[in-house]
């Protein structure tokens, strides 16, 4: 009973455990260390007023300040900067791989390096590129660049906003003539000095800002803050910060004695995206350009073959039909222009073919039948190929196979999901049965057009060697059949390279 008696008594002098009395004492004590502060004068604690005097304090900081807000104000969104900054850390080696990889100098490479080539020069190029940078060359790049984000959120802050509240009149970035400040209550700008607190967490004037500076002012060609006015404030804020004069005035402002902060420093890692970004940029260049170069060859060898005669035989599987897929995203009728020229051309060229198996393969005394099959062979294939191209267009028409599943797919995707794979799935079979074709087609078309070349050469020997009646056989036809098999030859060396340049793609790229 004494010991309780004895706790009460002191805790009447004491005021106990009761926490509205200890923070009073708390901010009792503080108050004496807020007037002996070098920086008292920023708080009138009789009137709970920031005093002009805080005011100045900010007007010396966004004097500094001030002409580098209108650059750095997008500065987060920069990938100039970004790239600025990581190249500042590049070695030669780095940036002379870099220039080798940049758009103008891939596409003079494409005028001499064969696709597939290319590709893998530039692969290895860009792996050697991504090896430089290490461990050490990451943190340096991204420690730059940190300090770039904390002076670009420190420069933005708004300090207009802030010092208004202390001189209605005061203009935006207008120092020509000295402001009039007045006090304002504490609790009107408790939170602004909480978050310039928080921004300047990372101003560290011990870090690099030389550096900082000088690719800032590369970027922008000028100078974007002056660098020893800068350090001066550095200087001059960290001063302030260490006397805790703006802890304290938030602390009396909000009558919270406990009241912390945290410095807000962003965390950044900008290497990896950077790296990304120019392997997309690089390889959509080159598709791009080889892309370019390999329609201007297609033209060429369509002309070749064709002429400026050009007849779309099929009504399903054409690069028109494709558009409705690819507004979707979708890869459309990849091989439409490669499959409607060979049908074009198989049409076309089926009295030909028909010509030269009857007058060569059926009328010519071969020295042996075995060097015949192969070219009897290819005819006969060749021949067969405009119903498989026929069958594949029809199973894209309303009856088809794949044409209403297709369409209806279509039409369902923004809602069904699930349809995304429907027409992936049986797009990709079209297709991979569309470059079947073609590719069937090339090898039936080389063995004949190998065959050609033999029979060509043989009708120029005297003797010939594989096929003993020529005179014979130049007696049937109307035209001199040495011209004629040398045109048939070169429509088939130009219609193998047409037909080669539609499935190459697929490969060059591996």
């Amino acid at each position: 009973m004494a010991f309780s008696f004895f706790t009460w008594i002191t805790s009447l002098f004491t005021g106990g455990n009761d926490p509205v009395r200890a923070k009073k004492r708390l901010l009792k004590r503080m108050a004496k260390s807020l007037a002996a502060n070098k920086y008292g004068k920023f708080y009138r604690l009789k009137t709970e007023e920031a005093s002009p005097e805080l005011a100045q304090f900010f007007f010396d900081v966004y004097k500094v300040i001030a002409p580098a807000q209108g650059f750095l104000q997008n500065a987060a969104q920069s990938t100039q900067l970004k790239m600025a900054v990581i190249y500042n850390f590049l070695d030669k080696r780095q940036r002379d791989i870099l220039e080798q990889l940049s758009l103008e100098i891939i596409e003079l490479r494409a005028d001499t390096t064969p696709p597939k080539e290319l590709y893998r020069q530039m692969q290895g190029e860009f792996d050697s590129l991504a090896a430089g940078f290490d461990t050490e060359l990451v943190s340096s790049i991204d420690a730059c660049y940190s300090l770039i984000m904390i002076l670009a959120k420190f420069v933005n802050y708004d300090f207009y906003f802030l010092l208004k509240k202390f001189d209605s009149q005061l203009g935006e970035r207008s120092f020509s003539k000295k402001p009039l400040f007045s006090p304002v209550r504490g609790i009107g700008v408790s939170d602004e000095i909480k978050d310039f607190l928080e921004l300047t967490g990372g101003l560290d004037p011990d870090r690099n800002w030389n550096e900082v500076l000088g690719i800032l002012g590369e970027c922008k060609g000028a100078e974007v803050l002056n660098l020893k006015l800068w350090n001066s404030l550095l200087l001059r804020i960290r001063d302030v910060k260490r006397s805790g004069i703006l802890e304290m005035m938030i602390r009396f402002i909000d009558t919270d004695p406990h009241w912390g902060w945290e410095p807000n420093v962003p965390k950044v890692d900008i290497t990896a995206a950077y790296l990304e970004t120019i392997r997309i940029e690089i390889f959509e260049y080159l598709t791009r350009i080889t892309t370019a170069k390999r329609d201007e060859q297609i033209l060429e060898c369509a002309k070749a073959v064709f002429g400026d005669h050009e007849v779309n035989r099929l009504k399903n599987y054409t690069e028109r039909g494709g558009d409705m897929y690819k507004k979707k995203n979708f890869a459309g009728f990849t091989y439409a222009r490669g499959l409607n020229y060979l049908i074009v051309f198989l049409l076309d060229e089926k009295p030909q073919f028909q010509y030269f198996y009857d007058l060569i393969l059926i009328r010519g005394q071969w020295v042996s039948p075995v060097l015949s099959m192969p070219l009897s062979e290819s005819v006969r294939l060749l021949l067969s190929f405009p119903d498989r191209i026929n069958h594949l267009d029809e199973s894209l028409s309303d009856f088809g196979m794949y044409g209403n599943k297709l369409k209806n797919s279509l039409m369902r995707v923004e809602k069904e999901k699930s349809q995304t794979r429907v027409i992936s799935t049986n797009l990709e079979t079209l297709n991979g049965d569309a470059k079947q074709i073609i590719s069937d087609a090339i090898f039936n078309l080389s063995v004949l057009a190998d065959g050609f070349a033999g029979i060509l050469d043989d009708y120029r020997k005297n003797p010939s060697a594989i096929i003993l009646n020529w005179e014979e056989l130049d007696s049937f036809s109307v035209e001199p059949l040495e011209g004629r098999i040398s045109e048939m030859y070169s429509k088939l060396l130009n219609m193998l390279q047409l037909l080669r340049l539609f499935v190459q793609t697929s490969t060059d790229s591996d």
